[in-house]
């Protein structure tokens, strides 16, 4: 998937650099900031500074006019060795014809026209003088000095231009139009007084350009880098001297600045787009200097600034639109990414958060009426900043069910419930219609300190104290993580709210764009990783071992079942292919090996090998498969053959093996108690044909033969129960266990354990592999947690005693420790009494004690203390 999906975008970006910046330039928008920009380069010059090449002949303002002898003033001048003399202006009232001499120019002031004061007009005058031309203000000073003004006449030289170019020493560039004074340099002064008294000053003015003129007249000249305003003379000293000392840094014209300025944005687009942005400081401080010190090279070689702040401008326009771009183009691509994603996650079996759901309540009673026995629920919800709930979900009831009708959680009976911090029985009847013998209850929904709501509920009395002691211990267990669920939604709701707050938003600089964004991302990533945790709780939580490789040879997964069996064969997946590991479990050739990947491969299938017999390891089938890919994603040419890999799991058969062990002693239980009912039968067929048997041993034998028959038929029908019961995959149901093979695994379990604490273990009695009607996975942990009562509190060097015996009816398993012991009464309150009280290592055997009914058991528990915990188990006889 493309970055960028806008055709032309970089040429669209271009053209918008070049219109921006060529308006700012017609607007004069960058002849302040380049005025700037000159000042402090000027200021570096690498060259020393060169004998002043003009002095300026400063006259007193009251001397320069008609009453001073300006004949005999030049002619002194011109005697000192001047190589030129530019009068700025005429002195007022002399006679124009008295400055009409070889080697003396005069200017003419401009001045507002008469006819029209916003335009400027040159003085009356000869049109031998050329006007003086002073330029506009530039970002407050007068910076540029024109090189030709538009007069009556047409275009003419400025007054120091002509001077210049009479010297034979004016040298512009063609395309320029007006030069940069140079004002870096001060201008070397002369008062005219010294003139005057007949001073000789040929040393100073010897091969010199001197500018006369007056002290400052009124309003003066601001200057770049000057606090005082120049006067008009000194201004124009300063012209001439840029002019002749090759300082004139003269200005582009528009068309060249334009040409420049595209060329520029065309180089600074092309160096942003190949250049890293993760960081653009850099490269914009890198193109900034490299563009201050090429306006600092044709400033001081060539005479000419480049159009800097124009160059500046299209960088900065550049930088921006290719950082706005692509900054564009990615959330374009990650707002795509994460609709795609999330319509693709919320099509699959992944279900949202049910905390942002709409429909909590009803997510929250479907959990309650699959995993409750109840009769009745109804959930209410606490109103937003009142002190009342309101019905919100009824379960198996209607809402004009519920008998109270204030609502007010600060009276009794939901204070009761907060103050008990659980569910309580109610006394009064909170539910109206039910039936005569239903207990109803009510338990609070809270989670750190804060109500959310109640729950009341409904259930038949039948099942004892024992019964409703579970039932109560469960309903607090549901009301916990209900109020912990309504905690994080509320939380999860005050949140969302808070993000959306259009305040906050213009806090963080947030537009709503990126907000809805953002939640398409939260939502698919949370969807996203709902969805990993499921499928890595499910691949964890398998029994079989599993583990996939790529045709590269690389482990793409495998789960932890895997890895146990593979560090108990010293095998390490990273280090080897699934070849080597399909030759170890199946103990074959790596042809061998070879053989059956190809097959795959190329075949397709599943095959199923057997692993070979170990002392470490697993035992059982190895089955390989091929995934591969779905047929809308056959396009991926990133795997070969279409395949993902391939999957070797390993189907563990010891649990196989341990119900084909039930199922071959029920076998041989049924086969004696058959041969024996058969053999009686025998006997007895044979007894009944003697003639000399009398009526009553007749009577006897046919009493007997008839009580084998019953029995026979007794377990028969037994055993078609128990198929029948099979057959319709009943996994609850009881399966026929060998009660002694059973106690031999757990004796085996706790071996290690008896003997790292030295206490001895003795059996007595026999069993006769009689067989019981149970869960064999409850009753091994049953048999297990008795024995971890046992252990725990057994003293050391000390003997756990298991005695045995069975009759036509029952098993009894008869266990005792020398310990520390416990009270009978306490013992019993442990099983039998308040969940609250209960220890921890004794709620095992409270879970189990609901099943011993089932299996027609009991167990019965007794201890002293100092003496030890005994406990017997009574079952009764299947077979």
């Amino acid at each position: 998937m493309t970055a960028n999906t806008t055709p032309f975008a970089a040429l669209r970006i271009y053209l918008t650099i070049v219109i921006v910046v060529c308006a700012g330039i017609l607007a004069e928008l960058f002849d302040a900031p380049n005025a700037l920009i000159h000042d402090r380069l000027i200021q570096l010059n690498p060259w020393p500074t060169s004998k002043a090449p003009v002095v300026w002949l400063r006259v007193s303002a009251d001397r320069f006019d008609a009453r001073t002898d300006w004949s005999s003033a030049l002619d002194r001048l011109q005697q000192q060795g001047v190589e030129w003399l530019v009068f700025a202006e005429r002195p007022a009232g002399a006679d124009w014809s008295l400055f009409q001499r070889p080697g003396v120019s005069l200017g003419r002031r401009d001045q507002p026209c008469p006819a029209n004061p916003a335009q400027r007009c040159l003085e009356a005058g000869p049109a031998w003088a050329p006007p003086a031309g002073v330029a506009e203000i530039n970002a407050g000073a007068y910076r540029y000095h024109p090189l030709r003004v538009a007069t009556q006449n047409g275009q003419r030289q400025t007054l120091a231009v002509a001077a210049v170019e009479r010297l034979g020493r004016l040298d512009i560039p063609r395309g320029f139009n007006r030069v940069r004074v140079d004002f870096s340099r001060p201008l070397p002064t002369l008062d005219a007084a010294r003139l005057f008294a007949g001073e000789g000053l040929h040393e100073l003015l010897q091969g010199r350009v001197v500018i006369v003129g007056p002290e400052i007249r009124a309003p003066g000249l601001p200057a770049p880098g000057r606090t005082l305003p120049l006067s008009w003379s000194e201004y124009q000293g300063h012209v001439l001297a840029t002019l002749l000392s090759d300082a004139g840094r003269y200005q582009p014209g528009t068309a060249a600045t334009v040409l420049m300025t595209i060329a520029a944005a065309l180089l600074f687009l092309l160096a942003f787009h190949f250049a890293w942005l993760r960081r653009p400081q850099i490269p914009l401080l890198l193109l900034t200097l490299a563009i201050l010190f090429a306006s600092w090279l044709a400033l001081h070689l060539m005479r000419w600034l480049p159009p800097s702040s124009e160059a500046l401008a299209a960088m900065l326009l550049a930088l921006v639109s290719v950082l706005l771009h692509r900054a564009r183009a990615r959330e374009a691509r990650m707002r795509r990414l994460a609709a795609d994603a999330l319509v693709e996650l919320q099509g699959g079996w992944s279900p949202g958060d049910v905390t942002l759901s709409t429909e909590y309540w009803t997510h929250v009673s479907r959990m309650v009426a699959q995993t409750l026995n109840l009769e009745r629920s109804i959930f209410l919800e606490r109103i937003p900043r009142q002190a009342r709930v309101r019905e919100i979900k009824a379960l198996n009831c209607s809402f004009q069910d519920i008998r109270e009708q204030r609502r007010d959680y600060q009276r009794p009976p939901y204070t009761t419930a907060l103050a008990e911090g659980g569910p309580i029985r109610l006394s009064r009847l909170f539910l109206q219609g039910g039936r005569p013998n239903e207990r109803q209850y009510l338990a609070p929904l809270a989670f750190g300190g804060e109500v959310f709501g109640f729950w009341a509920m409904s259930r038949d009395e039948g099942g004892g104290d024992a019964e409703e002691r579970r039932l109560l211990a469960h309903i607090a267990e549901f009301s916990n993580q209900i109020g912990e669920l309504l905690y994080r939604r509320s939380r999860g709701e005050r949140e969302r709210l808070r993000a959306e707050s259009p305040w906050l938003r213009l806090l963080k600089l947030e537009e709503h764009q990126d907000q809805e964004m953002e939640g398409l991302l939260e939502r698919a990533n949370e969807l996203f990783r709902r969805r990993l945790r499921v499928q890595r709780a499910v691949l964890e939580g398998q029994e079989n071992a599993f583990m996939v490789y790529d045709l590269f040879g690389r482990v793409l997964h495998y789960n932890r079942r895997m890895e146990e069996i593979l560090r108990q064969l010293e095998f390490t997946p990273f280090d080897h292919s699934a070849v080597d590991l399909i030759a170890r479990l199946h103990e074959c050739s790596l042809e061998t090996a070879r053989d059956h990947l190809r097959h795959l491969v190329l075949e397709g299938g599943r095959l199923n090998l057997p692993i070979a017999a170990q002392d470490q390891g697993p035992t059982g089938n190895l089955s390989l498969r091929p995934l591969s890919h779905a047929e809308q994603e056959l396009a991926d040419g990133g795997q070969p053959f279409h395949m993902i890999g391939i999957l070797l799991e390993i189907t563990d058969l010891a649990e196989m093996r341990r119900i084909l062990g039930h199922k071959r002693r029920l076998l041989e239980r049924m086969g004696y108690q058959f041969r024996d009912q058969l053999e009686t039968m025998s006997v007895s067929c044979y007894l009944l044909e003697k003639p000399e048997l009398d009526d009553a041993r007749r009577a006897r034998v046919l009493e007997i033969m008839k009580g084998k028959i019953a029995e026979a038929i007794a377990k028969t029908r037994q055993l078609e129960e128990l198929i029948g019961r099979e057959e319709q995959n009943d996994t609850q149901a009881n399966q026929p266990v060998d009660l002694a093979a059973l106690l031999d695994e757990v004796g085996e379990e706790f071996a290690e354990v008896i003997g790292q604490r030295g206490i001895g273990l003795s059996r007595g009695g026999a069993l006769y592999h009689r067989l019981v009607l149970a869960d064999p996975q409850r009753l091994h942990r049953l048999l297990s947690a008795l024995f971890t009562v046992l252990v725990n509190d057994a003293m050391g060097d000390s003997e756990i005693v298991i005695h045995t015996r069975s009759d036509e009816e029952n098993i009894t398993l008869a266990l005792h420790n020398e310990g520390f012991g416990l009270p009978g009464e306490r013992l019993r309150g442990y099983l039998f009494g308040d969940a609250a009280d209960t220890a921890e290592e004794f709620s095992e055997l409270r879970e189990a004690l609901g099943l011993l009914p089932q299996w027609g058991g009991e167990l019965n528990v007794d201890g002293e203390v100092g003496r030890g915990i005994a406990f017997q188990l009574t079952l009764a006889v299947f077979l």
